[in-house]
């Protein structure tokens, strides 16, 4: 994902990682131009989320990821927001940015600031595909298992959840 921050332009990048336990990254690449050259920064942020195992992921908006989390006995939604966080220079990309989880309850214990999660059906423990709408504030998570498709209001609202069955054209997300 590329974007324009004051005089440089940035290159995000976001992957996931199971090596010595899942976790989430986000490594961004700045170039500036200048009169000899190009300047270039190179920063990371991730979020440990130990034997959690990261199913889906996708941008949900400029400094928020939408992450679909699963664990032995719940799968779930997650919202993380980067914007707080200081990416970590080139050198230490090894290092966690932000504080490991190990749980669900351990992430939503990060507090809101950092993750909002939205525990999922136990019959969403295969899904197939996360959409986001960040201008409506929507995410939808849809299991081609079960054909259904959940969408959650995660920007406060009313916090109603609504749930569709397929089409029976089999249209699906």
């Amino acid at each position: 994902r590329w974007g324009r921050i004051k005089d440089h332009t940035t290159l995000q990048v976001l992957w996931t990682s199971s090596t010595g336990g899942s976790a989430v990254h986000v490594a961004s690449i700045a170039l500036t131009p200048q009169q000899t050259g190009v300047a270039t920064e190179l920063g990371r942020v991730s979020l440990g989320v130990g034997d959690l195992n990261v199913k889906l992921q996708q941008w949900y908006d400029e400094d928020t990821v939408a992450v679909v989390l699963g664990a032995a006995d719940a799968t779930a939604a997650v919202l993380i927001d980067l914007s707080e966080q200081q990416p970590q220079p080139a050198a230490s990309f090894l290092a966690d940015a932000l504080p490991a989880a190990s749980s669900l309850a351990s992430l939503a214990a990060l507090g809101e600031e950092v993750a909002r999660v939205h525990a999922l059906p136990t019959w969403y423990s295969k899904p197939s595909a996360l959409r986001v709408m960040a201008s409506r504030g929507m995410l939808s998570v849809y299991s081609s298992t079960a054909s259904r498709l959940i969408s959650f209001d995660v920007d406060g609202g009313d916090g109603d959840e609504e749930e569709e069955e397929e089409e029976e054209d089999g249209d699906a997300l």
